[in-house]
């Protein structure tokens, strides 16, 4: 019984995370009681995770999942596309966007592959190093064959 509750407690834990970045839902969703309330209706015996545990274990988790499996396919793609912004938050910070676009097994991919700080003044080299750092993670600087750079760069 007990190996049976542990299977259906990561097989919920999956879909609530999937839920959560699917719909754009914050992760505070756990601590409200409407949803607390829900869970046990569906299933008394799962534990919800708490917000702690979805951003110190599961999150990361399933972030190293799909890390894994977009580098498998970058391996596979003889050339791409990237498109950079920086948008700036509402606190004043300013976030270098990297998305790679490309085409694996006939489907058109879009991933961002990274949303960085960006604590330098926005020269042209300051981004180039920022973006050249962000493609050799990703091991694609010699895939790539355009760059778009967003209409403030």
């Amino acid at each position: 019984m007990q190996r049976s509750k542990l299977f259906i407690a990561s097989e919920l834990d999956e879909s609530l995370i999937k839920m959560i970045v699917t719909d754009y839902q914050p992760i505070s969703l756990v601590e409200n009681s409407g949803f607390l309330e829900y869970s046990k209706k569906l299933q008394p015996l799962y534990k919800v995770p708490s917000r702690k545990t979805l951003t110190t274990k599961l999150l990361p988790n399933e972030y190293n999942k799909i890390v894994i499996i977009l580098k498998k396919m970058l391996e596979n793609v003889a050339s791409l596309s990237i498109t950079t912004d920086i948008w700036t938050s509402d606190n004043n910070i300013a976030y270098l966007i990297v998305t790679c676009h490309f085409i694996f097994d006939d489907r058109l991919y879009s991933p961002v592959l990274a949303t960085r700080e960006m604590r330098e003044s926005h020269t042209g080299v300051n981004i180039a190093n920022l973006l050249s750092d962000n493609l050799n993670k990703w091991d694609i600087k010699d895939k790539t064959v355009t760059y778009s750079l967003g209409q403030r760069i």
